[in-house]
C-alpha cells in the first residue's frame, strides 16, 4: 500500500502556482481583470436565463422596472463576488508558502478557506 510520506512540496510559488509569471504581485495583477470579466461573462448568461423566467409574470411598467434594476444588482453583486474570489487565489496561496516556508497541501485547505471569506460576506445572503 503506497502511503504519501512527504506531503511538504520544495517548491517556490512561481514553479507551482503562477508559472507565467515570477511576481506574485505581477500574477495576481495580470489574473484580475480576467477573473471579473470571466465573471461577469457567467452572470449575465446566468441572470438573463432567470430574468427571461421571470418576464412571463411582469404585467405593469413598474414591475419590468423593478426587474431590470433588481437583474443589474444581482449581476454586479456575484460579479465581484466571482471576481474577488480569483483576484484574492494567488495572493493567499503566495503569502501561505512565504509565511510556512513550503506549499503543504494540508496548509493550503485552510490558506483557501481564508481566500473564500471576503467573497463570501460580499455574495448574497439567500445563499
Amino acid at each position: 500500500m503506497a502511503i504519501q510520506s512527504r506531503p511538504i512540496l520544495p517548491y517556490q510559488c512561481n514553479q507551482v502556482i503562477h508559472p507565467w509569471n515570477e511576481s506574485c504581485i505581477g500574477a495576481t495583477w495580470s489574473l484580475a481583470k480576467p477573473s471579473f470579466t470571466e465573471s461577469f461573462k457567467i452572470y449575465c448568461v446566468l441572470y438573463a436565463v432567470t430574468g427571461l423566467i421571470k418576464l412571463r409574470k411582469i404585467k405593469t411598467l413598474k414591475q419590468l422596472r423593478e426587474l431590470l434594476t433588481g437583474l443589474v444588482t444581482e449581476i454586479m453583486q456575484s460579479t465581484i463576488f466571482l471576481g474577488i474570489q480569483g483576484l484574492f487565489f494567488l495572493p493567499t496561496c503566495c503569502c501561505g508558502r512565504k509565511i510556512f516556508g513550503h506549499i503543504s497541501y494540508y496548509k493550503l485547505y485552510f490558506q483557501i478557506i481564508l481566500c473564500t471569506l471576503p467573497g463570501i460576506l460580499i455574495e448574497r445572503k439567500q445563499r
